[in-house]
């Protein structure tokens, strides 16, 4: 596996894809560079690196179909799998980064109706009391961080 890896990572350097940029940007930044041979030495530490890259964006992907998969019914189609896209990683390397982890709902508190006092005092009014029959088991939903409306990521 590792043989196989180390393989795809060099066609991904060597064919010029979104990878290659990131080659040469850490071949320079990490490789000493030797005047006499007038080149880069130790590059293989920047090929591992992208070969870890590699494994986990392909871990990724694998991890969000298995979990599409896991909640899609038995007599559904399964969905397309996700694939590798240029425009998201641009994206993201521009600053716009998207998890790939699912985004789990945040817990929402529920208020419930007071209970009458076991002394049998009444509770001043205003001070809360019992909510109205209309709103028993409605959930308040959290304000999103970013200024938009619904439940936060």
């Amino acid at each position: 596996m590792k043989e196989i890896m180390y393989l795809a990572a060099i066609r991904c350097v060597r064919e010029g894809g979104e990878f290659a940029p990131l080659y040469r940007r850490l071949v320079e930044r990490k490789c000493p560079y030797d005047e006499r041979t007038r080149t880069y030495t130790g590059k293989m530490k920047v090929i591992g690196r992208i070969a870890g890259q590699l494994t986990r964006m392909i871990y990724a992907f694998l991890k969000a179909d298995a979990d599409l998969l896991a909640v899609t019914s038995a007599g559904c189609h399964p969905p397309d799998p996700m694939l590798y896209d240029p425009a998201v990683h641009k994206a993201h390397r521009a600053g716009h980064y998207r998890s790939m982890k699912p985004c789990l709902a945040s817990t929402r508190m529920v208020q419930l109706p007071r209970r009458d006092s076991p002394t049998g005092a009444q509770e001043v009014a205003g001070s809360g009391g019992a909510q109205p029959p209309g709103d028993r088991g409605r959930q308040a939903e959290a304000p999103r961080l970013d200024g938009q409306g619904g439940v936060p990521c």
